[in-house]
């Protein structure tokens, strides 16, 4: 028996084979445009390429979500400019009004009319605006202060000179005494009194509790009969404590019920995601534009005070 064996071809076709495979890796290569197609083209190369790979997915998504986020805002806008352009209108008329020596009864019934008409539009769009069905201006999107309130029976708060009261927030740097200035308030001039004293206050705090609070704090008053209720908003997500303080006005002025703890803020708002990692947020808060949020339940033109004071 004999054994006939052809080195030669053996190794053309083993070389062959070889030039066959390495072929058919540069034909993916090229079909595919990547270098790497699996782990034996390069097993570490891969790892590093395959996160790119999902970092620049998630950095398109980002992209949309912030897309979406504009068109959120473009939807708010467009809704609360009409709502600017009542209100603008709603001054011309309560300023008109005002002018009693031109008008007669009848202009201002009209007057009042059309402010009515106008309060009904602003509380409609209010409600109805929407971004696919979220609602967007009912305050429901956002974060809700937390808020303490108190009634002032007459309407009228005095302040003494050296009256204080303090604010302790939690996390923050210490409780910080905010000096009041010294006259006789109606809540609504109490409020915005109070607002400037503790923005002011804590204008160089450094603590980033101290700060949150500061810039989201408001203080509001709000007409009901002969009195008004007076409220501490806080839309800082730590909670805040009230201390009636030197001379103690808040018990003098009958409004005791704000002294006390305040909660943070409830709810997380809008959170958009964008960024492809952890954290990479942007949180949009928007507050309710409803004729109680602005202030404007109760505008009469119809008698001089009442003008006046619209």
């Amino acid at each position: 028996m004999r054994i006939n064996q052809n080195v030669m071809a053996n190794n053309a076709q083993r070389i062959l084979v070889g030039t066959s495979v390495q072929l058919g890796k540069n034909l993916e290569k090229l079909s595919s445009g990547f270098r790497i197609n699996r782990a034996a083209d390069d097993a570490a190369g891969l790892v590093i390429s395959q996160n790119l790979r999902a970092q620049t997915s998630g950095l398109r998504q980002a992209s949309r979500n912030a897309q979406d986020g504009i068109s959120v805002l473009q939807t708010a806008e467009g809704a609360l400019n009409e709502v600017h352009t009542m209100l603008n209108r709603m001054r011309d008329l309560s300023v008109q009004a005002a002018n009693s020596g031109a008008n007669d009864p009848a202009a201002r019934a009209a007057a009042a009319q059309e402010i009515t008409a106008l309060s009904a539009e602003i509380t409609r769009i209010s409600g109805t605006t929407k971004f696919g069905a979220t609602q967007l201006l009912d305050g429901s999107y956002g974060a809700t202060p937390g808020v303490r309130s108190a009634f002032d029976a007459d309407n009228s708060i005095v302040v003494a000179a050296g009256d204080d009261i303090s604010f302790d927030v939690t996390g923050g740097g210490g409780a910080r005494t905010v000096e009041l200035a010294a006259g006789t308030y109606s809540g609504a001039q109490f409020a915005a009194m109070v607002t400037s004293a503790v923005r002011s206050t804590y204008a160089n705090a450094t603590n980033a509790a101290d700060l949150s609070f500061a810039s989201s704090f408001q203080a509001t008053a709000q007409t009901v009969g002969s009195g008004s209720v007076v409220s501490f908003n806080n839309g800082a997500a730590a909670a805040v404590t009230v201390t009636d303080g030197g001379g103690t006005p808040l018990a003098d002025g009958g409004i005791a019920g704000l002294a006390g703890a305040v909660a943070g803020a409830s709810g997380s708002g809008g959170l958009f995601q964008v960024g492809a990692n952890a954290n990479e947020t942007v949180q949009l808060n928007i507050t309710a534009v409803t004729l109680s949020a602005l202030g404007i339940t109760s505008l009469d033109v119809t008698t001089d005070d009442t003008t006046r004071a619209a």
